[in-house]
C-alpha cells in the first residue's frame, strides 16, 4: 500500500495472497493421581502458543474442557478425554490422560477393643467399631483364612486372640486383633432353709440337706452337692451342721467357681430326736412282804455301741403288802427318751403268812380255860404289839364245859401286811388238873460225875414224884443219873391226892469236855498221860496205848490208833474217842 522510499512506486495491482496456518495448540489433560474422597485437580495444559501468547492473550480463546462426565470417582485409573476448545490462530490438538484413584486410609476411623468379663451367660466378641458403609470380618488366624463368628458365651481358657479385617470400597483394608477373657462366674454355696435333715440319734454325724447357690445366671441350671454332717451327734434341737467337699454340677458348671467348699456351724432347724428305749423290768415278780423295801427296777436295752444309760424308776422301793406301780420318770442321757406314755410296771406284794395256833390247855370242870392263840411269822422284828393294822385272831363262838378233850381252831384277826393260817389245839377239862408244877433237864459238861437227869419245882405236900427214862414205862422214884455225853429223854409223873396225873416230858443233856492239856509229850516212853479237861477238871493216868489216843498229822484226815512204842515227829492233833475225851 506504500513505500517508503518517494523514490519508488508501486506496481498496479500490487498485492500478494497468502496464508498464515493457525498454530497447533496441543490441550493435554494432566495427569493426576488422587486418594479416594479427595477432588482431583483435573488440569488441562495446553501448550504451542506463539508470539508469547497465553490462554489470557490469545484472540478469542475458548479452553477446552473434560469429555469425561461425570468426572471418575472410584478407585483404579480412568481415561479422561477433552472436547471443544478454540482460539483465532490456533487449532487444537486435544490428547487424554488419566486420573488414577488411590484407596483412602480409614485406619483413623477403625478402632477396636477386646472383652474382659465375667461369665453372665451371654455372647461376647471383640468389639470394632468401623466406619459407614465399611464391613467387617472375623478370623482365629491372622492370616484371614479361618473365619470366626466372634461370638463366645463360656469361660475361657486364658485369652482368646480374635483377629479381623475392615474393607470397605475405595478404601485400604485395616486389619488388628483384640482378645477376649471371660472368667468363672464366683457363685456363693449356702444350705438351704429347712432341707437339714433331723433323724433320731444315732451317735452318728452324717446327715443330709440340700445346698442353694447364689449369684447364678437367670435361667441357668446349676447345683451343688456336699457332705453335710451335724457339729455333734447328740441329741437336740437347732443343730449347727458342717458341709465339706462342696463341688458343682450341671451343664454350665465349668462357668462358675465357688466362693468356698465348705461351711462351718451352719445354724439349721434340724433337730436329733432322742432315741427311745426299751425296758425290761426286774423284780418285780415273787415278792412277799418281808418288812423292807422291795428293789424293782428296769435295765435299758435299744443303745447304741458303747453307750451307757441308767433310768430312774420311782415307786419300785414299796415295802406295804398289796399291788403298787412302778414308773420309770427318767433317764440319765439325754441322748435317749422314754416311750410315750412313760412305762410302768405293776407288782404285787404277796402278804407275810401269820401262823395263830391254840396253845391248848388244862383245866378243871370248874375253871375257865385261858384260850391263848400264839401268834407266829411276824418279819423283820415286827410283832402283835407294832405290825400295822394289827388286831388279834382269837377263840370264838360256844366254849366247851363238857368234861374230856375238846379241838379248837383260832379264826379272825388282821393286819395290813399278813395274812393268817390257824391251827387247831386241845381243850382238855378234868376233874382238877395240877398246875404250877414245872420240870427242867440237866445240861452241862461231862466231869466224870453223875448228876440227877431232872429238877423238878413247884411241888406241895403230898405230891409223889415218878421218873422213866423210856416211853412212859418202867417208872421208879429215884432221879435218873446221867454223867457219860450225851442227851436222854424223861418223863415226869407228878400225882396229887384229889389232882388229875401230871407228865412232864424233859431231856437232860451232858456235852463233851475239851482236853485242855496233857502233862508230858505224846510219844513220851512213860506208860500214864495225866489228861487236864475242860472245867480244871483231872482225869488220872491212861495207859499210853491205850484206846483213848489217836493221832493224825497236819493235813490228813484219817486218824490212826497209837500203839505202844509208836514214835514220831511233827504236829500232832488229838480226838476225843472214848469216855467223853
Amino acid at each position: 500500500t506504500a513505500l517508503s522510499n518517494g523514490n519508488y512506486s508501486l506496481p498496479d495491482a500490487a498485492t500478494k495472497a497468502y496464508t498464515i496456518n493457525p498454530a497447533k495448540l496441543t490441550a493435554q489433560f494432566k495427569d493426576e493421581t488422587v486418594v479416594f474422597g479427595n477432588k482431583p485437580a483435573l488440569e488441562i495444559a495446553v501448550t504451542g502458543f506463539q508470539g508469547g501468547e497465553d490462554a489470557t492473550s490469545a484472540a478469542e480463546y475458548i479452553a477446552p474442557t473434560i469429555s469425561t462426565n461425570p468426572i471418575p470417582t472410584n478407585v483404579t485409573t480412568h481415561t479422561i478425554e477433552l472436547v471443544g476448545g478454540s482460539a483465532k490462530n490456533y487449532t487444537f490438538d486435544l490428547k487424554p490422560g488419566t486420573l488414577t484413584i488411590t484407596n483412602a486410609d480409614m485406619s483413623g476411623g477403625v478402632s477396636s477393643h477386646g472383652y474382659s468379663g465375667v461369665y453372665d451367660g451371654k455372647s461376647h466378641g471383640i468389639t470394632v467399631n468401623i466406619p459407614s458403609g465399611a464391613k467387617v470380618s472375623y478370623y482365629t488366624d491372622g492370616n484371614h483364612t479361618n473365619s470366626s463368628n466372634n461370638q463366645f458365651k463360656d469361660v475361657t481358657d486364658g485369652e482368646i486372640t480374635i483377629y479381623y479385617k475392615v474393607e470397605r470400597p475405595n478404601y485400604a483394608d485395616v486389619s488388628g486383633s483384640a482378645a477376649v477373657v471371660i472368667t468363672a462366674k464366683t457363685v456363693t454355696p449356702s444350705l438351704q432353709a429347712g432341707t437339714a435333715g433331723s433323724r433320731e440319734y444315732d451317735g452318728k454325724l452324717a446327715t443330709t440337706g440340700t445346698l442353694a447357690l447364689s449369684g447364678v445366671v437367670t435361667g441357668e441350671t446349676l447345683a451343688a452337692s456336699g457332705s453335710v454332717a451335724f457339729t455333734d451327734p447328740a441329741a437336740g434341737k437347732n443343730k449347727t451342721v458342717d458341709i465339706t467337699d462342696i463341688s458343682l454340677t450341671g451343664g454350665t458348671a465349668d462357668n462358675y467357681v465357688l466362693s468356698t467348699k465348705e461351711l462351718k456351724g451352719v445354724a439349721t432347724n434340724a433337730e436329733i430326736r432322742p432315741r427311745e428305749v426299751a425296758l425290761t423290768w426286774s423284780g418285780d415278780t415273787g415278792l412277799v412282804y418281808t418288812g423292807t423295801e422291795k428293789s424293782v427296777s428296769a435295765e435299758v436295752s435299744n443303745l447304741v455301741a458303747n453307750d451307757s444309760c441308767a433310768v430312774t424308776v420311782t415307786g419300785g422301793a414299796e415295802k406295804d403288802a398289796g399291788e403298787h406301780i412302778a414308773t420309770a420318770t427318767g433317764l440319765d442321757n439325754p441322748n435317749y427318751r422314754l416311750p410315750d406314755p412313760a412305762p410302768a410296771k405293776v407288782y404285787t406284794i404277796a402278804p407275810a403268812t401269820l401262823t395263830a395256833t391254840y396253845k391248848g390247855e388244862t383245866i378243871g370242870a370248874a375253871t375257865s380255860p385261858k384260850l391263848e392263840v400264839e401268834v407266829t411269822g411276824f418279819v423283820n422284828d415286827e410283832s402283835a404289839a407294832n405290825a400295822a393294822g394289827y388286831a388279834a385272831p382269837t377263840i370264838t363262838g360256844t366254849i366247851p364245859t363238857s368234861k374230856g378233850t375238846h379241838e379248837l381252831t383260832p379264826s379272825g384277826g388282821e393286819a395290813d401286811n399278813y395274812t393268817f393260817t390257824y391251827v387247831a389245839g386241845t381243850l382238855a377239862i378234868t376233874d382238877n388238873p395240877i398246875t404250877g408244877v414245872t420240870a427242867k433237864g440237866y445240861e452241862g459238861l461231862y466231869d466224870q460225875k453223875m448228876h440227877d437227869s431232872v429238877t423238878v419245882s413247884g411241888l406241895q405236900e403230898g405230891d409223889t414224884v415218878q421218873y422213866s427214862t423210856g416211853e412212859g414205862e418202867n417208872w421208879t422214884s429215884d432221879n435218873p443219873q446221867v454223867g457219860p455225853v450225851g442227851d436222854t429223854p424223861i418223863q415226869v409223873k407228878v400225882t396229887r391226892p384229889g389232882f388229875e396225873e401230871l407228865v412232864l416230858k424233859v431231856t437232860a443233856s451232858v456235852k463233851s469236855t475239851p482236853i485242855i492239856q496233857l502233862d508230858k509229850p505224846l510219844f513220851d516212853k512213860t506208860d500214864l498221860q495225866k489228861v487236864t479237861l475242860g472245867g480244871s477238871v483231872q482225869q488220872g493216868g491212861y495207859p499210853i496205848a491205850s484206846q483213848g489216843f489217836a493221832y493224825r498229822k497236819a493235813g490228813d484226815t484219817v486218824w490212826t490208833p497209837l500203839n505202844p512204842g509208836t514214835a514220831g515227829s511233827g504236829k500232832t492233833t488229838y480226838s476225843q474217842t472214848a469216855n467223853g475225851l
